[in-house]
Parts: C-alpha cells; structure tokens; sequence
C-alpha cells in the first residue's frame, strides 16, 4: 500500500491517468507485534475507516510507525483500496509493481485470462523496500521514466528497451520487464 500509493501520488500530480491495486488476499498492515498484523478485506473499509479504527485501537503506535500518515496521504489519492484480481476489464498501457512476487503475479494473471482486445500491456517491476522514504524515491524515479518514454512520442512503445537501459544506467537499478496483452 506505501509503495504503490505513493507512486499513484506523485504520478497523479504529474498529470498521468493513474490507478492502484493491490494483489493480496487482504489489506495487511503491521499491528501491535508481527504476529498480530491489522487485516482489512478488499472493498469493506474505506481508507478513512482503516484509519479511524487503528486510531481508535492505538493511535500513540500507528501515528509513531507512520501507519497513519500513509493512510491519511491515501485518502486524499482516492477512497478505499482496490483489488487487482476483482477489477472488471481494463485498459492499461503501463503497469508498475515494486516487488518481484507481485509482479510475477501479475504477469501471470494477466497471461491466464484470455486476450478481449490484444493491446499491449507492458508490465515492469522496480523492487523497493516497503517503507517511506524508498517510496518516495521509487515515485519519483518512475516518474523520470515515464518522462524519458514520452520523448518517443507515438513510438513510445518501440523504444521500451531503450527507456529501460536509460533508467537503469541512470539509476543502478534493475527493472524486470514483461510484454502482456489485454
């Protein structure tokens, strides 16, 4: 939720068409102890919810954890947290994930369901550690991506490689790319 949220944020700000899911079988965030995490179901309890029932059952931990911050930042992006596997069809250019299980589990959704409209979908994953600050800074190289990909203008989708070798050079980071179809 920090990861994606965040680059739904700062891409939102730059004028892209965004959208964010998540692809577990809950909303999972940390609780009192390891253990014991706070799970929400898709579709149940808006962000303003989550956030008022882990205010109300320690609000001194989850604001020192930063767990309320993330969720009040996420209310003004947009109401509640999405599930990917539940979204009806849609139409996507461009997916991020910023994890390697996650984008596997893309990957692989979006290769088991049958092509409706055979658009391109090309779907890259940028690992990040699961915290703010590499959110922040994950976003932002996201950004400078999307940015390089939009100096190819309607080729855009010829240069994928390229814009990849760039970012990585650029950033000593690896992407993991895979082409898809909707």
């Amino acid at each position: 939720m920090n990861r994606s949220m965040e680059a739904h944020r700062v891409l939102a700000l730059k004028g892209y068409n965004v959208q964010s899911y998540g692809t577990g079988t809950a909303v999972r965030l940390p609780g009192p102890d390891a253990r014991t995490p706070n799970v929400y179901a898709f579709g149940e309890k808006s962000y303003k919810e989550i956030y008022e029932d882990l205010a109300q059952k320690n609000y001194d931990l989850y604001h020192s954890n930063g767990l309320l911050n993330m969720l009040q930042r996420n209310m003004k992006i947009k109401e509640r947290p999405q599930k990917w596997q539940i979204q009806p069809d849609i139409d996507l250019n461009i997916i991020f994930t910023f994890e390697d299980r996650v984008f596997d589990h893309v990957v692989e959704d979006l290769n088991n369901h049958s092509s409706i409209t055979n658009a391109p979908c090309h779907v890259l994953n940028l690992a990040v550690r699961d915290n703010q600050e590499e959110s922040v800074i994950a976003a932002q190289e996201i950004a400078f991506f999307l940015k390089e990909l939009e100096t190819y203008g309607e080729d855009w989708e010829d240069h994928m490689e390229s814009a990849i070798s760039k970012f990585e050079a650029r950033y000593n980071r690896k992407l993991l790319y895979a082409l898809c179809f909707l």
